[in-house]
């Protein structure tokens, strides 16, 4: 072979290698790299990780209490957990940040619904008090910070969606708008008293059936309302499948509850008892 074709042929090579080369690295910016957050599993870090929740009568960042971490315990233990609650001790926000730590674990691919027993826009409220708590990002357990962009990837009126393909939904509580959704690992009934149906039964019955292929969460959060419906009935039972939580105000007296607002709520004729000591007396419609 001669001097020329021996050039010929290495320039030849020299120009394939250089466009696979280019091929290589094109391909190597569009694929975008995914980094995934290092989250921690225990509920008292994972706050602090993303920042602590607001007492509403304190107004400023509250430690978490022992029964926040023990929902958290329970919704990850027991599975099917029923909470008799009063108002203002942070329950429904404690139940939201258990399922938001889910959404990087156990939740991680699957569908998450949320249900407001007392009127849909208390439902959105839900869903946005769940976004707004990536807003600020945070910086995970490797010391990475991690934008709102980067953890939430689409926010609607009704559904926010993680990196990992976590969707939270919000449904009306009607039993034919609940029925159907594939992959649910966790359902959350808030305010489950105050459905204002006759029968709220039905959407309880039509949201069972969702968890069935997952065996996943089912939690039951409410305010009582007297001695009817749903709640009542599933509280009442004695060997029913769920773990019962009951949750006075006494237990946030002096840390999300002052004394001063107590008192003030004894005097301005609130059904107190029901309101905020776990009884059931008076129906009414919220």
């Amino acid at each position: 072979m001669n001097r020329m074709a021996r050039s010929m042929i290495q320039q030849l090579i020299a120009a394939r290698a250089e466009k696979e080369l280019k091929r290589r690295l094109s391909n190597l910016h569009s694929t975008p790299i995914v980094k995934i957050p290092k989250v921690p599993d225990d509920f008292e870090a994972f706050n602090r990780m993303i920042g602590l929740p607001i007492s509403s009568d304190m107004g400023k960042p509250s430690e978490i209490l022992s029964y926040q971490v023990d929902i958290d315990t329970a919704i990850n233990k027991k599975h099917r957990v029923i909470i008799n609650k009063s108002r203002k001790i942070g329950v429904t926000e404690t139940v939201l940040r258990s399922i938001a730590k889910n959404c990087f674990f156990r939740y991680a691919e699957y569908n998450v619904m949320i249900v407001a027993g007392n009127r849909q826009s208390q439902a959105q409220d839900a869903l946005t008090r769940l976004d707004n708590l990536f807003e600020r990002g945070f910086t995970d357990l490797n010391g990475v910070y991690f934008s709102y962009h980067e953890i939430i990837k689409k926010k609607t009126k009704s559904s926010m969606e993680f990196f990992n393909g976590t969707k939270i939904t919000i449904y009306p509580p009607d039993a034919k708008a609940v029925r159907g959704p594939a992959r649910v690992a966790c359902v959350l009934l808030d305010e489950a008293a105050h459905i204002k149906h006759i029968d709220d039964a039905k959407v309880y019955d039509a949201l069972r059936p969702n968890l069935a292929n997952t065996n996943g969460d089912f939690i039951i959060v409410s305010t009582p309302n007297g001695s009817r419906g749903i709640f009542y009935d599933l509280w009442m039972q004695e060997k029913g499948p769920y773990h019962k939580m009951e949750l006075p105000y006494t237990l946030a007296l002096g840390g999300l509850l002052s004394e001063d607002y107590i008192n003030q709520e004894r005097e301005n004729g609130t059904d107190f008892e029901q309101e905020y000591d776990c009884k059931f007396t008076t129906t009414k419609q919220s």
